[in-house]
């Protein structure tokens, strides 16, 4: 049995004879203590832990004590990535978001959440546009994803009507899986996600984006120690240490747009907007190959056997 998150039944499973692996998909910063016992309890008798990133898992470790973690990243699909460029590459154009050919467009491609931190990019970008390191003229700011928070959507939406540049920045409507890589490749001359904590690193986005060739920008959750180091931008997180974090510290951060690394990501934004093809990841095949689902999967059968 393959668990995430939830480990309902898995100490029967364990009477029962039956192997289990539970996969940690996210840092769970939120937890409780109680929470963080509940689940070091259950997972006593688990075959194997993984963790998709080194970072998740460095992070598991230090809150539960266990050592037998291994590490299997995530993987995307490739090749359906190159056939959705193929098949969808039209639907996606600068006017139909009225974007000019000239303009130079961020996007965020992800969910209304917490731990994406949206905030903090608008208030980076306000103080670009006033330092003068971006001209408001033609610099505009997309951000695409479903709704999971609606506090975070609610403090989004009216976080850019306030703003002295609301013009700059638009919500756009989620989009489709299948023609995300087509809106990548299409419209956004830097990607951006700067999140406060992820489980995944790189996160699937930032993988997607990188072999659309667009530049991006994100939190440095242990990228610049990691293999994609000279593929990705990275400005430190908003928070050192998330140990520290409980949920009313995690909203502290993103309910604020002054969030402590905004200054390095507006300047971080103005290098990469000023010189963009300099900053273009050109991910090689043999990267490519790392980042893929069948490298999982293989990782994956090759744990069950051994």
């Amino acid at each position: 049995l393959h668990y995430h998150f939830s480990t309902f039944g898995m100490r029967t499973a364990h009477r029962l004879g039956i192997k289990t692996i539970y996969t940690i998909h996210n840092t769970y910063v939120w937890f409780t203590p109680r929470m963080w016992s509940h689940l070091k309890k259950s997972l006593k008798k688990c075959n194997h832990i993984v963790a998709v990133s080194d970072f998740a898992k460095d992070f598991f470790i230090q809150k539960t004590g266990f050592k037998n973690v291994t590490t299997i990243n995530n993987g995307i699909d490739t090749e359906q990535i190159k056939q959705n460029l193929q098949d969808e590459g039209g639907l996606h154009n600068r006017k139909l978001y009225n974007f000019a050919p000239k303009d130079k467009i961020i996007a965020m491609v992800c969910s209304f959440s917490e731990q994406k931190y949206h905030l903090s990019l608008i208030g980076a970008m306000e103080k670009a546009f006033y330092d003068g390191a971006c001209n408001p003229k033609n610099t505009k700011v997309i951000m695409c994803g479903p709704v999971i928070d609606k506090k975070i959507f609610s403090r989004v939406k009216g976080a850019i009507k306030k703003s002295n540049y609301s013009k700059n920045f638009l919500i756009g409507d989620p989009i489709k899986p299948t023609e995300i890589s087509a809106f990548l490749k299409n419209i956004p001359d830097l990607v951006i996600l700067p999140s406060l904590y992820e489980g995944g690193v790189p996160p699937l986005l930032i993988i997607e984006a990188l072999i659309c060739n667009v530049p991006v920008i994100m939190t440095d959750l242990d990228i610049s120690n990691g293999p994609f180091a000279k593929y990705i931008q990275t400005v430190p997180v908003a928070c050192p240490d998330l140990s520290t974090l409980d949920i009313k510290g995690i909203r502290k951060i993103v309910y604020s747009k002054n969030s402590p690394n905004q200054s390095m990501l507006a300047q971080k934004i103005s290098e990469i907007l000023t010189e963009t093809s300099k900053y273009r990841p050109n991910l090689p095949d043999a990267a490519l190959h790392t980042l893929s689902t069948q490298t999982m999967t293989k990782k994956y059968l090759k744990l069950i056997a051994d």
